[in-house]
C-alpha cells in the first residue's frame, strides 16, 4: 500500500521564520509598548481578588469572635438574673409583705407578672395567715435554652429552702425549678415559674 505524504511539510532551511506571537498577547494583535499585557492583568485581578477574600475572611472572623463574645456574655447576664430571681421568689418575710411581694414584683415580667397582679390580695392573704420566714441558698443554676435574638432563656435552677414558722422547727427542703425568663429594659426576668421537684435536701 502507498503511504500518503504528510500534507504539512517544513519549511525550507533558509525560508525566513515567521515571528512568534508574544506570550502575553497570544491571540491578540501586539499591545503597543508601555500597555500592560494580558497575562499581567490578570495575575493582578487575581492578586486583587486574594487580597479582598483575605479580608473578607478577616473581617467575617472577627465579627464572629465579636458575636461569641457577646453570646457569651449575654448568657451570663441571663443566667445571673435568673438566680436573683430565684432567691427573691423563694424569699418571705411575714413580718414586711409589702417588702416581700416588692421583691417578687421586681424580679417578673411577662404572664407571670400579670398572674402575680391579678392575684395580689391572695398572696398577701397568704404570707399574713403563714407566719415566719424562708432563707433560700442556691445549689445550682445553668440555662438550657437561650435563644438571643428573641432575648428568651430557660433557667433549670436548684435551691435548698430553709422555712422558719412562729412555731416549730425549721423546715429545709430542696427544690429544682424552671423558669423561663426574658430580656426587658431592666435585665432578664422571669416570665414564668414551675417546680420539678421538692424534697429533703441532700447532706
Amino acid at each position: 500500500m502507498t503511504q500518503t505524504p504528510d500534507v504539512a511539510q517544513s519549511p525550507p532551511a533558509d525560508a525566513e521564520a515567521a515571528p512568534e506571537p508574544d506570550p502575553v498577547d497570544a491571540g491578540s494583535s501586539r499591545a503597543p509598548r508601555g500597555r500592560p499585557g494580558i497575562l499581567t492583568v490578570l495575575v493582578v485581578l487575581a492578586l486583587v481578588a486574594a487580597l479582598a477574600s483575605a479580608a473578607w475572611y478577616g473581617t467575617r472572623w472577627a465579627s464572629d469572635a465579636f458575636a461569641g463574645d457577646s453570646t457569651a456574655q449575654v448568657r451570663d447576664r441571663a443566667l445571673a438574673d435568673a438566680r436573683q430571681a430565684a432567691i427573691n421568689l423563694t424569699t418571705v418575710n411575714s413580718a414586711d409583705v409589702a417588702g416581700t411581694l416588692a421583691n417578687w414584683d421586681s424580679v417578673v415580667t411577662g404572664d407571670l407578672a400579670t398572674q402575680f397582679a391579678a392575684s395580689r390580695s391572695q398572696l398577701e392573704q397568704q404570707i399574713t395567715t403563714n407566719p415566719g420566714n424562708t432563707q433560700v441558698s442556691l445549689v445550682n443554676a445553668a440555662l438550657s435554652a437561650l435563644d438571643v435574638n428573641a432575648g428568651t432563656a430557660t433557667a433549670l435552677i436548684f435551691a435548698d429552702v430553709t422555712s422558719t414558722r412562729s412555731s416549730g422547727q425549721p423546715l429545709a427542703q430542696r427544690f429544682a425549678l424552671t423558669m423561663a425568663v426574658q430580656r426587658t429594659d431592666a435585665g432578664w426576668k422571669a416570665a414564668g415559674l414551675q417546680s420539678l421537684a421538692q424534697n429533703a435536701p441532700a447532706r
